[in-house]
């Protein structure tokens, strides 16, 4: 087991749980919804990739779209609807960084 990846893991499941619990609070919060899914869905490819070989550059880009989207989801409601802080978009921001990080040693120790 590459520890790495098992805290690539671990920061994503954090993400999630974290956006779990902050859409829990507020479920009409769409900022927070988008976050869950750009927190999950790079734990659930990394998790489902683990031992088969998969499109590296497919789940890159679905990755870093979806996280893209979110945090531009959430600096919009802060901007123009006031309703969320561009805190909120470090969640999807940091997702993407981790994501990255996963590639670049998956890349990199095979």
């Amino acid at each position: 087991m590459n520890p790495m990846r098992q805290l690539h893991k671990a920061i994503w499941a954090g993400l999630l749980i974290f956006s779990c619990i902050r859409f829990a609070f507020d479920v009409a919060s769409v900022t927070h919804f988008s976050a869950m899914i750009a927190t999950g869905v790079p734990l659930l490819l990394a998790i489902w990739s683990e031992n088969k070989s998969s499109d590296v550059s497919f789940h890159a880009i679905l990755v870093y779209t979806l996280c893209a989207v979110a945090s531009a989801i959430s600096l919009a409601q802060w901007k123009v609807l006031n309703e969320a802080s561009p805190i909120d978009a470090l969640i999807p921001l940091c997702s993407g960084i981790v994501w990255f990080s996963h590639q670049r040693r998956k890349n990199h120790k095979g």
